[in-house]
């Protein structure tokens, strides 16, 4: 029946927004005009599809840069395994890079950033095909391997960053919880979706991420002569 009323959504939530991605697609998509014969770019619904599609660049887009992210992390880290090796101490990933020092990325603690890099990059690739097909299933999938990836990688910097690697946990807890809101069970209470706050809180990570690995070559050369002066 035309008159019967919508059934209610279960969960109890009551959303303010929707997801940021869906807000930008509506945006973009509403600049039309059929008097001009105007049509937006990346809309499927005048016919975009796959990579053509505007949530697939975006997802396109944050895939390239966190992927770029986690190579040079795992490049530092085996850096620090390589400089383990080397020198009697430990090699940690500090504030002037890859350097001898304590609290150290251990064996185990590579180990953990090989196995988050492995799953966050099929997580980063499966959030792309999962926005070019439209699939909240593999959306939600991809974002728990990206979660993975953040949650190995804060685990294995909390020595050397503990700020840092604690921060890093964080957000792949709140991808996580971003994942089971889209898969499993709505999470009720909270008026807007774990979507909003993992973004904004990825893009402040990013930041953090470049801070953390930008050399610090220049203070390093400077603070080696006076080291060198220290008397043995």
């Amino acid at each position: 029946m035309c008159a019967a009323a919508a059934p209610e959504l279960t969960g109890g939530t009551r959303r303010l927004l929707a997801e940021p991605v869906k807000l930008v697609k509506l945006y973009l998509c509403a600049d039309f005009s059929a008097a001009e014969a105007r049509l937006p770019a990346g809309c499927d619904w005048f016919g975009a599809s796959g990579l053509g599609k505007v949530e697939a660049q975006l997802a396109l887009g944050g895939s390239v840069v966190l992927g770029l992210l986690a190579g040079l992390f795992w490049w530092r880290s085996r850096q620090a395994i390589s400089r383990r090796k080397a020198t009697p101490g430990p090699a940690v990933i500090s504030r002037r890079g890859v350097t001898p020092g304590p609290g150290a990325i251990s064996r185990r603690g590579y180990r953990l950033v090989v196995a988050g890099t492995v799953a966050g990059g099929l997580g980063l690739v499966l959030d792309v095909v999962a926005a070019a097909l439209g699939s909240s299933a593999q959306a939600g999938a991809a974002l728990l391997l990206m979660g993975a990836w953040w949650l190995c990688l804060g685990s294995a910097l909390r020595a050397g960053r503990p700020v840092f690697g604690w921060f890093t946990i964080v957000v792949g807890v709140l991808a996580c919880a971003d994942a089971f809101d889209r898969l499993v069970y709505l999470i009720p209470v909270i008026p807007l979706g774990p979507g909003w706050v993992r973004g904004l809180v990825t893009g402040f990570w990013v930041l953090c991420a470049v801070v953390v690995l930008a050399p610090r070559r220049a203070r390093a050369a400077a603070e080696r002569p006076a080291e060198a002066e220290v008397p043995t």
